[in-house]
């Protein structure tokens, strides 16, 4: 199924970004308080003067649609971008006025909605801002729990709370047999780089492709950071059985493959995230309670900010 996706925000980026994505082939639904604003998109005008943006939005009428209701729009999307106004207030800073809002309406609407939903916020906002002023509005509205980790950096916490705490049992979604590769940040960033400078226009992957299962990670974790663990298996979502980058046309376009091993990459990674674990156990008035915690993962319905 074709993803689907919903735009929070129908001013001069956010009508442009809703327009690009249906010229593309996508299925988009626009949301704004302005009636007007609603009015246009529907009968294929654009509701705020930008280039070309008119022509855009009559050629793909099929494709976009926009309401007034974040209920509407948050059910039947797989994916919202929030672009809506951050004026600066009294002190300099962006208000997050109407972005909290916005928060508001799309957490109420996903506490109707299982299973996956990604939100991004798009508008210009200060550092922290999202972590701490939106987030958690989002997942006191929905119910829900953002994501915040993939499985390297789960069971680098799961590991990290083992020696720490002394208790070696790891839990292991599935049997771990499940297969991925996985590629270190500085070498996606590199890899997006190369192509984006060179005159090259064809699609690429980009990624590692050395493929391990999910259990020889975890020893792989486990003998970085120097400790011997118990893996316990237990009821979980695995995704596909397995999944791999084919990097054939990487190498011979921009000539380059990833650099930085996955022994290497999990290093960084385990120090420090065993660093912050630390740190939060040391900090806790409940270091039991907490290092419980940390040593499990949760099934959410995933909201990525």
């Amino acid at each position: 199924m074709d993803v689907r996706f919903s735009v929070v925000g129908l001013g001069k980026l956010g009508a442009s970004m809703a327009a690009a994505i249906a010229s593309r082939g996508f299925y988009v639904i626009g949301v704004d308080v302005n009636h007007r604003a609603v009015e246009l998109v529907n009968a294929g005008h654009a509701p705020v003067q930008e280039t070309n943006l008119e022509e855009t939005i009559a050629a793909n009428r099929e494709r976009l649609r926009a309401t007034l209701s974040h209920r509407e729009a948050i059910l039947n999307s797989d994916v919202t971008f929030v672009v809506v106004p951050t004026p600066s207030d009294d002190r300099g800073a962006f208000s997050l006025q109407y972005a909290a809002w916005a928060f508001r309406e799309i957490g109420r609407a996903l506490k109707e909605k299982d299973g996956y939903h990604n939100v991004v916020l798009t508008s210009t906002v200060l550092p922290g801002s999202t972590r701490y002023g939106l987030l958690p509005i989002l997942e006191r509205e929905s119910g829900k729990v953002c994501g915040r980790e993939k499985a390297p950096a789960a069971i680098c916490r799961k590991i990290a709370v083992a020696k720490l705490t002394g208790n070696p049992e790891v839990e292991i979604w599935g049997d771990g047999e499940q297969t991925r590769s996985f590629c270190y940040i500085d070498d996606c960033i590199k890899g997006i780089h190369l192509p984006m400078r060179s005159d090259y226009h064809e699609p690429l992957n980009l990624g590692q492709d050395r493929m391990v299962t999910i259990n020889q990670l975890a020893d792989m974790i486990a003998e970085i950071a120097g400790v011997k663990i118990v893996k316990k298996h237990v009821p979980g979502p695995q995704g596909v059985r397995g999944r791999n980058s084919d990097n054939t046309r990487l190498r011979q376009v921009p000539g380059w493959e990833p650099e930085i091993s996955l022994e290497d990459g999990l290093a960084r990674t385990y120090a420090w995230i065993e660093e912050q674990v630390r740190a939060k156990l040391a900090a806790a008035s409940d270091e039991r309670s907490l290092a419980a915690m940390l040593a499990h993962s949760r099934v959410v319905s995933k909201v990525t900010a």
